[in-house]
C-alpha cells in the first residue's frame, strides 16, 4: 500500500508541476517607435514550447498570437506612443500566463542624417531639415 501511495504521489507531482509551470524572467528590450523584443525563460517548459499573446492596452485578449515562440521574440508593426501587454506561458491548456507590459517610443521629427550638421540621434522620422557640411550652394 505504501509503495502504491508513494507511486502515485511521484506521479501527481511531475503532473502538477508540468501544468504548473511557466516562463520566467520576462522582459521587454530594445523598443522603438514599432518593434519590441520580447525575452523570457523558458527552462521550467517541457521541451521550451512556448506561446506568446500581443496587445494593445485596454484591448481584450488574444491580440496577436505566436506559437512555437522562442526567446527573443521581435515583434513589429506596433503604433508609436503606446502601451503594450503581453503574456506567455508554456504550451498546454492548463498552464497559467505570466504577464509583462511596455511602451513605444514616440515618433520624433528631425535630422536622421549621421554626416549632417543638424544630426539628431533621437530623431526616428527626416524631417528634410539636414544641414550637410561644405558647399551651400544649390546649383552646384
Amino acid at each position: 500500500m505504501k509503495k502504491i501511495f508513494v507511486l502515485t504521489s511521484i506521479i501527481l507531482f511531475v503532473f502538477s508541476s508540468n501544468i504548473l509551470a511557466q516562463p520566467t524572467a520576462l522582459s521587454t528590450t530594445n523598443i522603438t517607435n514599432t518593434t519590441a523584443e520580447l525575452n523570457w525563460d523558458d527552462s521550467p517548459c517541457a521541451g521550451g514550447a512556448v506561446t506568446v499573446q500581443y496587445k494593445v492596452s485596454g484591448t481584450s485578449w488574444p491580440g496577436t498570437v505566436i506559437n512555437g515562440a522562442n526567446s527573443p521574440e521581435i515583434i513589429t508593426g506596433l503604433i508609436a506612443n503606446s502601451s503594450y501587454e503581453w503574456r506567455t506561458k508554456c504550451s498546454g491548456s492548463g498552464n497559467p500566463w505570466s504577464t509583462e507590459s511596455f511602451s513605444t517610443t514616440a515618433l520624433i521629427s528631425g535630422c536622421t542624417d549621421p554626416l549632417a550638421c543638424n544630426y539628431d540621434p533621437a530623431a526616428s522620422i527626416d524631417d528634410g531639415s539636414c544641414s550637410m557640411p561644405g558647399c551651400t550652394n544649390v546649383l552646384a
